[in-house]
């Protein structure tokens, strides 16, 4: 992701693939404790294979400064995992009859009226070729002080257009914080009754959330930075989580992650045509999906 690209951030992994990725070692277990050991992972680690959880163990720490250590229901920051959660909401709504990928973004935020609300496209919005530069390429402050989601939108979209919408990939929160407001705008409910509604309820996702800076999220782990000429972690800078919102605010647990992948590729979520369209991606636009990365 791209703000996040400069700090640690600590977070489960998925490995889904097969198992000749361990053909090298003598179990997943020995690979795993080799890894660990040599790059000083903390997190939980899960491997499905076929359907079956076939290993699972978590290490390090998740408070470094009260040596609190990591367990399976850690909670963690899941960055651009929330991407996809929200790519998953559009996905439904497209689905419903509720909201046209084709139709320009003036359709579903009627209070941008300029040239490019009608150049840019939902699509776009999903697979990071909206065009519009990045602010967050201007200074660490547009992450460090508190705005409102209006306030946000506003800032990301009253920037020029890099290129035509379309014809180019950079990776933006911007275009995925738009989209958390086209979802507001259509289903006429805050973005986290949307996300309990449509997912977090009926997946029985307990462990998962929106991330509120004054808010104490049980069993959360910290998250630190690595400095890349001593090798030694350090506490993050600050930052206020809100501001990323649909692109990047959300906490899981590795547990509740591995549920909502599960249901999203087994088609509880979405129908077989419309998973298919989200994960349709171009080499020519990074291979990008709609919120993931499809290779």
């Amino acid at each position: 992701m791209h703000v996040f690209r400069k700090f640690l951030v600590v977070i489960p992994f998925l490995l889904i693939g097969q198992l000749s990725l361990f053909a090298q070692v003598n179990s997943v277990d020995s690979l795993v404790q080799a890894y660990v050991k040599e790059h000083q992972f903390s997190g939980t680690l899960m491997v499905q294979w076929k359907g079956r959880l076939i290993y699972q163990n978590s290490f390090g720490l998740a408070n470094r400064s009260f040596d609190i250590p990591i367990h399976q229901h850690t909670a963690f920051k899941i960055a651009s995992i929330t991407k996809l959660f929200t790519s998953v909401i559009v996905m439904q709504l497209y689905q419903e009859g509720k909201l046209d990928l084709n139709q320009p973004i003036h359709t579903y935020l009627p209070s941008l009226t300029d040239e490019k609300s009608f150049q840019i496209k939902v699509h776009h919005l999903l697979n990071h070729t909206y065009g519009i530069d990045n602010i967050e390429n201007r200074g660490i402050e547009n992450i460090q002080n508190p705005y409102t989601t209006d306030e946000l939108l506003l800032k990301y979209y009253n920037n020029p257009l890099k290129f035509s919408p379309g014809t180019h990939f950079e990776y933006n929160n911007g275009d995925f914080l738009m989209l958390g407001k086209i979802i507001e705008h259509v289903c006429h409910q805050s973005y986290s009754e949307v996300l309990a509604e449509r997912i977090f309820i009926p997946l029985q996702l307990k462990e998962t959330g929106i991330l509120i800076d004054q808010r104490v999220i049980k069993q959360l782990a910290s998250t630190y930075s690595l400095n890349p000429k001593t090798n030694q972690l350090y506490n993050d800078i600050p930052y206020y989580i809100e501001n990323f919102f649909t692109a990047g605010a959300m906490y899981s647990t590795v547990n509740d992650v591995l549920t909502f992948a599960n249901a999203l590729f087994a088609n509880k979520l979405l129908k077989p045509a419309t998973l298919a369209l989200l994960l349709t991606a171009s080499p020519k636009l990074d291979s990008y999906g709609y919120g993931l990365w499809v290779r």
